[in-house]
């Protein structure tokens, strides 16, 4: 038995007693879809050629969240095409508007969806975090079927879904806001007095921290900086507030003999997620000439 809409979608019920228990080709209308008659069986309407993947929901993210922090996300995958898909994979956003972009951010976490019959849906749940690099505003979270693509459809253009809601996404940035200027000159394997002050100049509160300090041929951290030994614990800080400390350093008996620059470098161990990774060291107005 078939109805047939006004806008010309249909719906079919297929009978056990007279259909044959397995996949069986529909058509009417210029529409193709694939059933099974196990039992009596619906078929969904408005279908489409080929594999169509559409996210049917996704939940709201939480109002705030913390840059390197998790929440969940559940989402629905449909296929509202005529055939049956593979495996795959449901990636997600951080997006300013509803649309999917380029500069959108690529959370970490995806969730792996099954193959899916003509008609069928996949809904499940995944933790994603929010990575380094963000800038910390507001957000709406899209779900986005197939975003590896994988499978090949007969539209790509309409796999994603917004939420309806925004996240605001705060995020700490530790900086070098001064450091002293070492000695004149140094021997291999003398110590001497270091003082520097770090500032956490973002919009988010920041744990415990480390400070390192290194000597340079230039004012900027590289691979060739020589790591003295010695730092400094800087206590967790709130946006705004500074931590001012000293400690002593030792220059390495290998160092090369040669004119440095000294660096401090905040939350130089990393544990720390930041709005901005790159501006964390600062360098002496001065030279230490290492005999």
């Amino acid at each position: 038995m078939v109805t047939v809409a006004k806008d010309g979608s249909f719906q079919g019920v297929l009978r056990p007693d007279r259909v044959p228990a397995q996949q069986i080709a529909c058509m009417f209308a210029g529409t193709t879809e694939l059933a099974s008659a196990a039992s009596g069986y619906v078929v969904p309407t408005n279908l489409v050629a080929g594999i169509d993947f559409t996210e049917t929901a996704v939940n709201n993210p939480p109002s705030a969240v913390v840059l390197g922090a998790g929440f969940a996300v559940t989402d629905t995958v449909f296929n509202q095409g005529a055939a049956a898909s593979g495996i795959s994979t449901t990636r997600y956003y951080f997006s300013t508007d509803t649309l999917k972009s380029a500069t959108d951010k690529l959370l970490t976490g995806n969730r792996a969806v099954p193959a899916l019959a003509s008609g069928a849906t996949s809904a499940g749940t995944v933790t994603v975090k929010v990575p380094a690099g963000i800038v910390p505003g507001a957000y709406y979270l899209l779900a986005c079927a197939d975003d590896t693509k994988v499978v090949a459809e007969s539209n790509g253009a309409n796999n994603c879904r917004p939420s309806k809601t925004v996240v605001k996404v705060s995020a700490a940035d530790l900086v070098e806001t001064a450091v002293s200027d070492p000695p004149a000159s140094a021997l291999k394997g003398s110590s001497f007095s270091v003082k520097d002050n770090v500032q956490n100049i973002g919009n988010a509160a920041v744990a415990l921290s480390a400070t390192r300090y290194y000597l340079s041929l230039d004012t900027l951290r590289n691979g060739g900086d020589i790591l003295l030994t010695g730092g400094r614990s800087v206590p967790a800080l709130n946006p705004g507030i500074s931590s001012t400390g000293a400690t002593s350093v030792t220059v390495p008996t290998t160092t090369v003999a040669g004119s440095y620059y000294l660096l401090a470098c905040a939350d130089d161990k990393g544990v720390v997620v930041e709005s901005n990774e790159t501006n964390n060291c600062k360098a002496s107005l001065t030279k230490v000439q290492v005999p």
